[in-house]
């Protein structure tokens, strides 16, 4: 499981006024109903969910 933070190009960054900005979560579910799990390599699903939104015009001066 992950959780990956990148705004103008870089990761592990929150970004600066006005910009844009996207969270990506990774995440795997071991299935335990053996039919289904067959259809997924190792018996696992992997989930992936990604937002972007713009960041509102802060001031940075003031940001900590």
């Amino acid at each position: 499981n992950s959780i990956l933070i990148s705004s103008a190009g870089q990761t592990n960054f929150a970004g600066n006024p006005s910009q844009e900005m996207t969270i990506t979560m990774v995440s795997n579910l071991k299935l335990i109903t053996p039919g289904i799990a067959a259809f997924f390599p190792n018996g696992t699903y992997t989930f992936t969910n990604s937002v972007t939104f713009r960041n509102e015009p802060f001031d940075p001066s003031k940001a900590n």
